[in-house]
């Protein structure tokens, strides 16, 4: 057993863990370039688009926790080897998909496998890897897995563009056959404890958050008053007051509380979720680049390269600076450049000119890279060693349920803005102004819908819906980039006043 902890098998372990992430991060940045594609050959809704991305999030938000905690109790060895093979069949599924129903349930599937192995991941590099080598393993882990993260716009935009979508997930298939053998050769098996498992704090978490994100989710089309999405968010909310309420009282709570009480553990899954929360401004990139830029998917992709390129080599060098300088400098820095970037971005993206938004790209790939592996290792560092497949869980359900709010709420926002403003356009128009703006906005964007009165219109018409359509895009992600900014800026408060200026 000593063996294993060996330098030699510290390397294959940290691939095998790396490999696994590296999957996970590809599927961030592979499947949003390829969405238009998708949309036109399934026939996919606005709305469906974003489940694509949010059924994976919300799976990863609802059952992280228990896939950290059924580690404690089981081994993180064991739940690392079944999400992975549950990932794999998952991407299998989903490269077979015919419709947006069953697209929409492998891509739940898919984050049923990233639960299991996510919190696994973070726990077998603690075990294996000293306090003063975390940081740089962990920066070694973020760097090697955003080199797929980088390459992922590009390989997406390859795919839909001179082949077909479904490779991407066929490729997952042979990453998770050598993370498979990689592990079972080099990650030794976990301590187990002797709890049991809450079964009433697990419904009561994943219920309440699968509750509360559909809410969210559905506001937008069924209307935030309606009956549906009422009951849904306070139902959502409900069921979290029950967790908190049962959870303090019970002996082996799903979610332990005294946790919290940690500065650290606390300042980081509001930072974290917060981040997660404005990085899903990219899912939306991809689309506002081929449908109001007219880029080709390959182009697209390519642009969005410029966004994560950057983190290949910032992810080591973060990792370096957190050993030397510690916490708060490198998080503190990666704000600062994701202000920056969102800042530039809002005051250049009326240009609708790619150029001109890459000052803006290169250094928010290299702030969210600073920002994630610093606070990760630091909200974990004090947390005892028998509690830290629960905390990594509590700390990446924190890290889904912001990506999946920021799916649902800037979603919602930007079609909401650009709904609002295309209708005024539509409404200055003599020949466009009785036209459903949403069926017209999905005809722009290459949908079949029901909407005969466009065939009727004239060129002048038509024209100006494109260029109406194209401003409304510009006009809703500026004003989200402005509320995004003015997030970042005040996430810079903690790491000021939560973090430690060194871990030692």
């Amino acid at each position: 057993m000593e063996k294993l902890f060996t330098h030699r098998y510290q390397i294959i372990a940290l691939l095998a863990v790396t490999c696994c992430n590296a999957m996970l991060f590809l599927d961030a940045t592979v499947l949003p370039v390829a969405l238009p594609t998708i949309q036109r050959d399934l026939q996919v809704s606005s709305l469906g688009l974003q489940w694509l991305i949010n059924a994976y999030l919300l799976a990863m938000a609802s059952l992280v926790i228990a896939g950290g905690r059924i580690g404690d109790l089981y081994g993180h060895r064991k739940m690392f080897l079944g999400g992975v093979v549950v990932f794999a069949i998952a991407s299998a599924m989903c490269a077979f998909a015919q419709s947006e129903e069953w697209f929409i349930f492998s891509r739940f599937i898919q984050g049923v496998g990233g639960a299991l192995m996510s919190p696994a991941s973070i726990a077998i590099l603690f075990e294996i890897f000293p306090v003063k080598k975390r940081g740089r393993a962990v920066g070694i882990l973020i760097g090697i897995s955003s080199l797929f993260l980088s390459i992922g716009p590009f390989i997406g935009g390859f795919f839909s563009e001179y082949l077909t979508w479904r490779l991407i997930f066929w490729m997952n298939l042979p990453i998770a056959l050598f993370c498979l053998i990689a592990t079972l050769i080099a990650v030794p098996k976990s301590k187990k404890i002797q709890e049991t498992f809450d079964v009433p704090g697990f419904l009561s978490l994943s219920l309440g958050i699968f509750c509360l994100i559909f809410g969210l989710m559905e506001g937008k089309e069924y209307g935030w008053g309606s009956p549906l999405v009422l009951i849904s968010v306070i139902s959502g909310s409900s069921f979290l007051l029950l967790l908190f309420y049962t959870d303090r009282r019970a002996k082996h709570p799903f979610i332990d509380f005294s946790l919290f009480k940690i500065r650290a553990f606390s300042a980081g899954i509001c930072l974290v979720f917060f981040t997660q929360f404005i990085l899903m401004t990219t899912v939306f990139w991809p689309i506002y680049f081929q449908e109001a830029l007219y880029l080709s998917p390959f182009d697209a992709g390519l642009v969005t390269l410029a966004s994560s390129l950057p983190i290949i080599i910032t992810g080591p060098l973060a990792g370096q600076l957190f050993d030397r300088k510690g916490p708060r400098l490198t998080v503190t820095l990666g704000l600062f450049f994701v202000l920056f970037a969102f800042i530039w971005i809002a005051i250049f993206i009326h240009l609708q000119s790619v150029w001109m938004l890459l000052p803006g790209f290169l250094p928010f790939g290299s702030g969210i890279s600073m920002i994630l592996s610093a606070t990760g290792v630091t909200a974990l560092t004090d947390i005892p060693a028998q509690k830290r497949g629960t905390a990594n869980g509590i700390y990446n359900t924190s890290r889904f349920s912001g990506a999946t709010m920021g799916v649902a709420l800037i979603g919602a926002l930007l079609m909401g803005l650009r709904i609002k403003e295309f209708t005024g356009f539509m409404g200055s128009n003599n020949e466009t102004k009785g036209l459903n703006p949403r069926l017209v906005m999905e005809a722009l964007v290459g949908l079949k819908v029901p909407e005969g009165k466009l065939h009727t219109l004239s060129q002048a018409a038509f024209n100006y819906l494109k260029t109406s359509f194209v401003s409304s895009w510009v006009y809703a992600f500026t004003i989200t980039m402005i509320a995004t900014a003015i997030i970042i800026a005040c996430l810079i408060i903690i790491p000021q006043k939560f973090f430690k200026k060194k871990l030692h």
